[in-house]
């Protein structure tokens, strides 16, 4: 599994650092989900992201046509997802970059970020990808993230 790389800044360098990082990844043809903490981030960082940014969409529990997202996601027809912890699981995508959006929110605890940073590298054929938390801070939950995951990786 990938090492996750930390990026911390306030409001405005995280914006500027999510945009910068989701642009690389479609330069580089790959697929990204935008992991935010709350419906309510999900919505506005999408809002935001989209005035800079194309061919993407959000997805979070009560929109009711997910399923059909999803499928257009791996269909090809959205580059990138901008959602919440609902497809934390569950769901396998050639290679798959992620970005988490405010990492070091309350919401998340160091075995949620690593059930997100699992979504990489799941493919046989595509085993490789990045990791990117964006946070004020860096917090004890993301080094325990991190710390798991490398001793994972060490026993492997």
């Amino acid at each position: 599994m990938p090492i996750p790389e930390i990026q911390a800044g306030n409001g405005l360098i995280l914006y500027y650092n999510l945009i910068k990082n989701l642009k690389q990844f479609l330069k580089e043809n790959k697929k990204v989900f935008v992991f935010c903490p709350t419906i309510s981030i999900c919505e506005k960082a999408f809002k935001f992201v989209n005035i800079f940014v194309k061919n993407g969409t959000y997805i979070h529990s009560k929109i009711e046509n997910r399923y059909n997202i999803i499928k257009s996601f791996k269909n090809g027809d959205y580059k990138f997802l901008i959602t919440t912890a609902i497809l934390e699981r569950g769901i396998t995508v050639k290679d798959l970059q992620v970005i988490v959006f405010l990492a070091d929110h309350r919401i998340y605890d160091s075995y949620s970020l690593i059930q997100i940073a699992g979504r990489v590298g799941r493919k046989k054929e595509s085993p490789e990808g990045r990791v990117i938390f964006l946070a004020r801070n860096n917090n004890n939950k993301i080094q325990e993230c991190i710390s798991e995951i490398i001793r994972a990786n060490k026993s492997l």
